[in-house]
């Protein structure tokens, strides 16, 4: 039967590389997914994961994140503003 040892001292190694790891695991694990939905797994691997932190429509907008709705603006529901339906669709 197999016993869980607790190690007396943890890898500095493995805590840095296991979050890289996981990344990649789940653009790999996406990938396949995408794939098998007959979609360019790449084109959804950029999507996801080099547009939001990469993309020319990186901008701080503070009430974009915001839960309540607008006085100024009546199509604002939910922080998301007229602009941001003319700009970022």
């Amino acid at each position: 039967m197999l016993r869980l040892e607790k190690r007396p001292n943890p890898s500095k190694t493995w805590a840095y590389l296991a979050p890289v790891l996981a990344v990649f695991a789940t653009m790999i694990g996406g990938g396949i997914m995408f794939a098998a939905l007959g979609k360019d797994p790449l084109e959804a691997i950029r999507t996801i994961f080099y547009d939001p932190l990469f993309s020319d429509l990186l901008v701080y907008r503070p009430h974009f994140w915001s839960k309540r709705t607008f006085d100024h603006d009546a199509s604002a529901v939910d922080g998301v503003s007229r602009w941001d339906l003319e700009h970022w669709s």
